[in-house]
């Protein structure tokens, strides 16, 4: 990262880089929600790749004026103009903490490591991916209680208590 970025994200440009499926719908969702509440000074984009549309997806973008961008073959990362330092996120990660320069990530959830940063690829406390990456539905209801273990990392609990805050907001769109 060249620029100077805020602790709070000012002057970086994060893409949220999806396909177009039920479950980067929701995880995209809880990845917004947790840069707009722990970097609120960054710019993001949802980018997915153009599929046959089955379900009425990312619609939550309109609604939280997020742009929202489709592509074919790759995405057009230079969107930001160069204005800002870039970060390609997968679906499954999220913002647990401001800007940390040394360690943005995403580092898994259950490495505990003190970064920007964390992603979920397969598991979060008792939350199980493969589970849930085809439902339209979300984990969000109840998390804590539902998915917490008494193995879990404090990065874990925070994505859990993240998702549970979450709840009213997703299902209201």
């Amino acid at each position: 990262m060249s620029k100077e970025i805020s602790p709070t994200g000012k002057g970086l440009g994060i893409f949220i880089n999806c396909d177009f499926l039920p479950g980067h719908h929701w995880m995209s969702f809880a990845c917004w929600y947790s840069i707009d509440k722990n970097l609120p000074d960054a710019k993001i984009v949802v980018a997915y790749k153009r599929a046959e549309p089955k379900w009425d997806l990312f619609h939550w973008t309109r609604k939280c004026k997020i742009q929202l961008m489709a592509y074919v073959q790759e995405p057009a990362w230079d969107v930001f103009g160069g204005q800002f330092s870039i970060v390609v996120l997968p679906p499954h990660s999220l913002a647990i903490r401001s800007y940390n320069q040394k360690n943005v990530g995403p580092t898994d959830v259950k490495d505990n490591a003190f970064s920007t940063f964390v992603s979920y690829p397969n598991a979060c406390g008792g939350f199980n991916t493969a589970r849930w990456i085809d439902k339209l539905g979300a984990p969000f209801y109840k998390a804590v209680r539902r998915f917490g273990t008494s193995d879990c990392t404090a990065d874990e609990i925070k994505v859990l208590e993240l998702w549970e805050r979450m709840c009213p907001l997703f299902s209201s769109m």
